[in-house]
């Protein structure tokens, strides 16, 4: 673990000097200012866009289904999803069944509650 962890940092550090080394030019009619309003604004949302979308699926879309199933009257055990029960369960993309999951799976989002029972 401990080579692991080196063999990442010795290349960065290892870039981050040369890049230290350089000598810096003078600005000219082709160079692109990175400390402006233009540049900061779609950096900074792309970030916040490209990290959105990396944890969307896992937090919104586990939730939304999971709520789907147990409203529907389905378990959902590891792979497998069984019926909770003998009765005929509602249909799955009912729009009440959907509307109401994702308002409770969206509730249980809220990092209060997230706190309270993880």
């Amino acid at each position: 673990m401990l080579l692991g962890r080196f063999m990442m940092a010795i290349p960065a550090l290892a870039i981050a000097a040369r890049s230290r080394a350089k000598k810096s030019t003078a600005a000219s009619a082709g160079t692109f200012p990175t400390d402006g309003i233009p540049f900061v604004v779609p950096a900074d949302g792309v970030i916040v866009i490209v990290g959105a979308l990396t944890f969307f699926c896992a937090v919104a879309l586990g939730p939304i289904v999971e709520q789907l199933l147990m409203t529907a009257g389905k378990l959902f055990l590891g792979l497998v999803v069984s019926n909770m029960s003998d009765r005929k369960a509602p249909a799955l993309w009912n729009r009440e069944i959907v509307s109401r999951a994702s308002i409770e799976s969206f509730t249980k989002l809220d990092p209060r509650k997230m706190i309270r029972n993880p």
